[in-house]
């Protein structure tokens, strides 16, 4: 993974809203903050937000109730 934090990441298109969606599980919540920051610093995520971006994305954080198959 490009993200030591990230444990996988899930991406589909929302045909009805003419959207992606990208759900992602990461280890812990600081995990994902420093990847966003270190994300939002580099010029490949200028060039993708000028590219594919047509408004400002969304996120979420969603607590964890349960998971399947854990092997930790």
């Amino acid at each position: 993974m490009a993200a030591p934090a990230c444990d996988w990441i899930y991406v589909a298109e929302d045909l009805e809203e003419d959207a992606v969606v990208a759900m992602s599980y990461w280890q812990s919540e600081a995990g994902f903050d420093d990847h966003l920051r270190w994300r939002i610093g580099t010029s490949r995520w200028t060039e993708m937000e000028q590219k594919y971006l047509e408004a400002e994305p969304d996120y979420q954080l969603m607590p964890v109730m349960f998971r399947f198959r854990d092997t930790g």
